[in-house]
C-alpha cells in the first residue's frame, strides 16, 4: 500500500480548493448574467491559431460603449452571439449552440441588444 506524502496532501486539497472557486466564480457569473441579460451580436476581430484549436479575439457594443470578449475554440462564424448582464456589460457568455443567421449585420443589434435571440422574422431595419 502507498502512502501519500504530505506534500502531496497539500497539493491535492489546494487543487480542489482552487477548483471549488473557480467553478463559484463562474457560477456566480452566470447568475448575474442570467438575472438581467441582454443579447448581442459579436464580431471576430482577431484569429490565432492555438495547438488544439483558435484564439478569439471579438469586440461588442453595447449602450453605445465597445466591449472585448476573448474566447478558445473553432468556430467558423465571424459574427456570435453573446448573451450580457445589462448591468455588468462586460460580463458576456458565449451562445455556443446558435448561429447568427445570415440576415443580420454587426449593426443591427439596437443599443441595449434583445430580451431574446433574435430572429430574422423580429429585424427591423431603420
Amino acid at each position: 500500500m502507498q502512502v501519500i506524502k504530505k506534500g502531496e496532501k497539500v497539493f491535492i486539497i489546494a487543487t480542489v480548493i482552487i477548483a471549488i472557486v473557480l467553478l463559484l466564480v463562474r457560477l456566480n457569473k452566470e447568475k448575474i448574467i442570467n438575472k438581467n441579460g441582454a443579447f448581442v451580436i459579436g464580431i471576430v476581430r482577431e484569429k490565432d491559431w492555438l495547438e488544439n484549436g483558435y484564439s478569439y479575439k471579438c469586440e461588442y457594443h453595447y449602450n453605445n460603449k465597445r466591449y472585448l470578449a476573448e474566447f478558445t475554440g473553432i468556430r467558423e462564424d465571424t459574427l456570435i452571439f453573446f448573451k450580457i448582464s445589462r448591468n455588468y456589460p462586460n460580463k458576456w457568455k458565449l451562445i455556443e449552440f446558435e448561429r447568427v443567421p445570415g440576415c443580420f449585420k454587426f449593426t443591427d443589434v439596437p443599443m441595449l441588444g434583445w430580451s431574446d435571440l433574435p430572429t430574422c422574422d423580429s429585424l427591423i431595419r431603420f
